[in-house]
């Protein structure tokens, strides 16, 4: 979606195919639902079927901020990362996608 609005948002949770985002500001919130239609209808591939927003507190780290590179994933959880962003037409926003999902996958692992 953007470095600027990455900065604003995060995907906190999916629960019944609805990805729910944080977001900043109230402002930030305004803006975005201008746009709800459009991203959900991006996500839909992914087996997305709705976008929630909500305001709170941005605690994640930006994508590019995000240090896995000292962990390794196993090769099923590669093929994994790979299986679930190949599809993603954006350049930015797989890389985004596959930084938040080798992140969860190394969350509490520690460096071999």
């Amino acid at each position: 979606m953007g470095q600027t609005i990455a900065v604003h948002t995060f995907p906190e949770t999916v629960k019944n195919n609805i990805l729910t985002i944080v977001v900043d500001t109230p402002q930030w919130m305004h803006h975005l639902s201008f746009y709800k239609e459009d991203m959900a209808e991006k996500l839909k591939m992914y087996n997305i079927h709705g976008l929630r927003f909500r305001i709170g507190r941005i605690t994640a780290v930006p994508a590019k901020a995000i240090k896995t590179e000292d962990i390794e994933l196993t090769e099923d959880e590669s093929k994994y990362v790979e299986k679930m962003t190949k599809n993603i037409r954006d350049e930015e926003l797989q890389k985004q996608f596959k930084s938040l999902i080798t992140h969860g996958l190394t969350k509490g692992k520690r460096k071999t």
